[in-house]
């Protein structure tokens, strides 16, 4: 594989749990919180949640590792 062809989708840390879609999930960079805010009543409550960096199939990182053949 040449180096400019180093792409998400053949990389071991991307997970795409729809096959066919653009865009997935990268699992080397650490997840990130964010806030999900609901109201009850008069109450508004907040939930964190953890949420990974999204990237497109295409995309290139230094991080890339290629998934091992089996």
């Amino acid at each position: 594989m040449a180096a400019n062809e180093k792409r998400c989708e053949s990389c071991e840390f991307y997970c795409n749990e729809s096959p066919g879609a653009d865009a997935g999930q990268c699992r080397c960079n650490a997840p990130h919180p964010t806030l999900k805010t609901s109201m009850i009543s008069d109450k508004f409550y907040s939930d964190a949640m953890l949420t990974w960096p999204t990237v497109q199939r295409t995309d290139w990182c230094g991080q890339y590792r290629e998934e091992k053949q089996v």
